[in-house]
């Protein structure tokens, strides 16, 4: 028969596993909500509540037979009109992305590729945008 006592250490074991399990789910958790802090759509979201708090307008591009084109064109207070390219922390665009943003610069316009609320926060700082 066993006692009680044998299974102590298989207790304090499992117990020690389910602790680091939790911690490491904790972790990714946590890694997961600072990523989708992070993310283009958190960071699209913040642009446009941005420029509408400063006067401007934020919109969104979309062509049906072209892709590449930027996301949004934000036109704020002034005659300011810059397209705007969006992508996650630390992406960069794509080819065709990248194609397009020099045929829109070919033909005078502003384009900015942003990939943080910083870079938002930045962009309105420059053209001198103060929430109104």
């Amino acid at each position: 028969m066993y006692k009680s006592t044998d299974f102590q250490g298989v207790k304090t074991q499992n117990s020690r596993k389910y602790r680091a399990h939790a911690r490491g789910l904790q972790a990714s958790v946590s890694h997961i909500a600072h990523l989708s802090a992070e993310s283009e759509k958190a960071i699209e979201a913040y642009l446009v509540r941005k420029v509408k708090a400063a006067g401007g307008i934020c919109l969104k591009y979309s062509s049906a037979s072209i892709t590449g084109y930027p996301d949004r064109i934000v036109m704020l207070p002034g005659g300011i009109v810059i397209w705007v390219e969006l992508k996650s922390k630390g992406q960069h665009p794509e080819k065709r992305q990248t194609i397009r943003i020099g045929e829109l610069r070919a033909i005078g316009q502003r384009v900015e590729v942003i990939d943080s609320k910083e870079g938002v926060d930045s962009l309105l700082e420059k053209e001198g945008c103060h929430e109104i």
